[in-house]
C-alpha cells in the first residue's frame, strides 16, 4: 500500500489568516476592477453624447443642410443640362445643316 501524504493538521489561527490573506487580495482585485469599469464607462459614454448632439444640432438646423443640399444639387442638374444642350444642338446643326458650297 503506498504511503499517504498527510498533512500536518492546521491550526484555526493559519487557516483564518489564509482566508484574511485571499480577501486581501480578493479586495485589491475588485478595486482595480472597479475602476477599470468606470473608466470603461465615461469612455463608452462619448459615442451616446455625441450621438445625442449631432441629432440635437440636426433638429435644429436641418433647413440649412436640406437648403445647402438643394441648392448645390440645382446647380449641378443646371450644369449638366446646359453641357449636354449645347453638344446635342451642335450635333444637330451638324447633321441637319445644309452644306454650303
Amino acid at each position: 500500500m503506498p504511503a499517504a501524504t498527510t498533512k500536518s493538521p492546521e491550526t484555526v489561527e493559519t487557516k483564518l489568516d489564509q482566508i484574511v490573506f485571499h480577501l486581501e487580495r480578493m479586495d485589491k482585485r475588485d478595486r482595480l476592477r472597479t475602476v477599470g469599469g468606470f473608466i470603461r464607462g465615461m469612455i463608452s459614454i462619448i459615442p451616446i453624447a455625441f450621438l445625442i448632439w449631432s441629432a440635437w444640432y440636426f433638429a435644429n438646423h436641418g433647413a440649412d443642410f436640406m437648403r445647402m443640399i438643394s441648392d448645390q444639387a440645382a446647380k449641378s442638374a443646371a450644369a449638366y443640362t446646359k453641357n449636354q444642350s449645347n453638344g446635342l444642338l451642335d450635333q444637330l446643326m451638324k447633321q441637319y445643316s445644309i452644306p454650303k458650297k
